[in-house]
């Protein structure tokens, strides 16, 4: 289990293990936790949380928290924007 201060996940190899044919020197993972209000009415909100419980960046919609991961995840990890 991998414990984050607000709950404990089970830890998955799905996670950590590269597609067929994948090249993990290429590869840079990075664990984000997503917490997400959705109201009955109103807009989604939350925050993005590192596996330490710090949060690293708070949004309001859905587009925003989209904009939130991709710049978390660009920071922490390096990574290029890359579109799937």
């Amino acid at each position: 289990m991998l414990s984050c201060g607000y709950m404990a996940l089970p830890w998955s190899d799905a996670v950590t293990t590269p597609a067929d044919g994948e090249n993990l020197s290429d590869t840079r993972y990075v664990t984000l936790l997503v917490r997400l209000v959705i109201p009955t009415r109103g807009r989604v909100h939350g925050e993005i949380i590192d596996v330490a419980g710090q949060t690293e960046a708070r949004f309001v919609g859905w587009r925003n928290l989209v904009d939130a991961l991709r710049r978390v995840a660009r920071r922490d990890a390096g990574a290029d924007d890359q579109e799937e």
